[in-house]
C-alpha cells in the first residue's frame, strides 16, 4: 500500500472514532490503538473543546552533558548512529540515552512518509481506549 492510501484509512478511523467520543457526556481522553505501533490517534473532548491528534513513533537518542538530539525513524538506524563517527559529540557511550515515544501532528500530511512505508497492510483499529476526566 501507498502513502496516500494509508493517510486515507488513518483518516477514516479518526473521523469514525471521533464521532463516538464526542457523543461522551463530560470530560473525556481517548488514544486509538492500531494494527501498528508505528501510528496511533489521540482524542479529547470537554468543556475546553474537542477534537483528535496523530501521533507517529520515533526513537531519539539524547546527550546527557550536552543538549544535542537525534531523532530516528528505527532502532536499527540508532544502532547504526551510535556506531559511527556521527556519535562522536557524546562523550562516551555511557553518555547517550535512547527514548522511544510518540510526536503529535494535526494532520496526515504531516507524517513523513517514511512512516508509511515501513507499514505493509492496511491500517486498522485494534481498540480505543477512553478515560474519563
Amino acid at each position: 500500500m501507498n502513502a496516500v492510501e494509508l493517510r486515507k484509512q488513518l483518516d477514516i478511523i479518526a473521523q469514525n472514532e471521533y464521532q463516538k467520543i464526542v457523543t461522551i457526556t463530560g470530560s473525556v481522553r481517548a488514544f486509538s490503538i492500531l494494527n501498528t505501533n508505528l501510528l496511533g490517534i489521540d482524542y479529547w473532548n470537554g468543556d475546553d473543546g474537542s477534537g483528535y491528534s496523530f501521533c507517529y513513533l520515533k526513537f531519539t537518542v539524547s546527550s546527557h552533558t550536552s543538549k544535542r538530539s537525534y531523532c530516528f525513524d528505527t532502532m536499527e538506524q540508532v544502532e547504526n548512529f551510535l556506531k559511527k563517527d556521527k556519535s562522536k559529540g557524546f562523550l562516551n557511550p555511557f553518555d547517550c540515552f535512547i527514548t522511544k515515544e510518540y510526536f503529535t501532528v494535526g494532520s496526515t500530511n504531516e507524517i513523513e512518509d517514511s512512516i508509511f512505508d515501513r507499514i505493509e497492510k492496511p491500517i486498522l483499529l485494534k481498540k480505543t481506549t477512553i478515560m474519563k476526566r
